[in-house]
């Protein structure tokens, strides 16, 4: 028997929280990082869940959770997402009903289609791992088992790839040539961290700017990157952010860190204060980082800039890690591929994403558990 369940006390927040280190309980690719994201949803308490509407469901079998989810609509993004899902394996009937449920608060809130592997927004995560699941996640990476792609594969009308890529530092850096074009054109700064607010805001606009056009991604209120980006201040330094610039205004930026999570116990649950030490002390034995965004302003693509910004990665990176690996890029976007396989590289990590037309379906509204759910 299965039941639909609401989770709005704070039992059934824990509840929530509990299942998820279920689900991953020993597997040592799982690292426990993005917990204080899921939080955010669970207990509304930043300034971007408050402006959507969130409501995390759960359902379970004779009293055992087996399958769980977030359900969010923000305001600026006409798709309802099926966000932080997890589920335990053979438990299909759990997730149809969870999915029965999207569907009919999607057409409850006059939506068309459903997202499944964005969680919220597409700085906070997105995608199903595809392969690599024997590799421990990067830091600000996600992590799935292998089992949630059939599970959404019968149910999508679209799948989108993305992949992640990985380069040494031996080989990555751009030739003098393009170098010496790149700072002829452009001018490159590092962050100031005694202005790490505005530039972390900073950092939020010239996102809303150079992704618009790049799919799932929605502009978001540019004060939200330096909620994000405070809980991890300690961990940056001014070379983690850098900005590139023409006659004196940002029209390029690359983020980037150390691959923290080389430090970080997997498999387990972990405190945010024992995260952070271990982050702190053992950053010197970090051997790889992690290359978490790159945007430039339309008008530059084709240009050198992107080559001035991989050789400051280099200059900061080479001689202390011998790698990066990049975040997602939508395998569809030409242009981000392009930056990536035009250096030498290798493919690591493959994602999907999947889309559901709610139009399609015919059959009546499902009755919906209503109690405890937050407007």
């Amino acid at each position: 028997m299965l039941s639909l369940l609401p989770v709005g006390t704070r039992r059934e927040k824990k509840s929530f929280v509990d299942f998820v280190y279920r689900v991953y309980a020993g597997n040592p690719c799982y690292k426990d990082t993005l917990m204080p994201i899921l939080k955010f949803f669970l207990n509304h308490s930043d300034a971007f869940t408050s402006r959507a509407y969130v409501r995390p469901i759960q359902v379970a079998s004779r009293g055992e959770v087996a399958a769980q989810c977030v359900l969010v609509h923000h305001p600026r993004f006409p798709v309802l997402q099926v966000a932080f899902f997890d589920a335990l394996p053979d438990r299909s009937a759990a997730v149809e009903l969870l999915i029965e449920e999207a569907r009919a608060e999607a057409r409850r809130r006059g939506l068309q289609r459903i997202v499944a592997g964005l969680n919220g927004h597409v700085w906070y995560g997105v995608g199903y791992l595809a392969d690599g699941f024997d590799l421990p996640c990067p830091f600000d990476s996600m992590y799935t088992p292998d089992y949630y792609l059939a599970y959404w594969s019968r149910h999508a009308e679209a799948v989108h790839t993305l992949s992640t890529y990985h380069f040494d530092f031996s080989e990555a850096r751009p030739s003098d040539t393009v170098l010496r074009r790149a700072y002829s054109r452009f001018q490159f700064r590092r962050m100031d961290m005694a202005k790490f607010k505005q530039e972390a805001i900073l950092l939020g606009e010239l996102s809303n700017r150079f992704f618009a056009d790049t799919y799932l991604y929605f502009e978001r209120d540019p004060h939200d990157m330096y909620r994000l980006l405070k809980p991890i201040r300690p961990l940056l330094e001014s070379e983690n952010l850098i900005f590139a610039c023409r006659d004196g205004k940002e029209i390029g930026f690359l983020f980037w860190h150390p691959d923290f999570n080389e430090v970080i116990p997997g498999g387990r649950r972990n405190s945010a204060l024992a995260t952070g030490v271990r982050c702190l002390l053992g950053k010197n034995r970090i051997r790889n980082a992690k290359l978490n965004a790159t945007g430039v302003d339309p008008r530059y693509h084709g240009s050198s800039v992107v080559a001035g910004l991989l050789g400051e990665l280099c200059s900061s990176c080479a001689g202390r890690f011998e790698g990066v690996e990049s975040n997602f890029v939508w395998d569809s976007n030409r242009k981000s591929r392009y930056l990536h396989q035009h250096f030498p590289h290798e493919e690591v990590r493959h994602y999907k994403t999947f889309e559901l037309d709610v139009r399609e379906q015919e059959r009546d509204d499902v009755p919906s558990m209503t109690q405890g759910v937050r407007p």
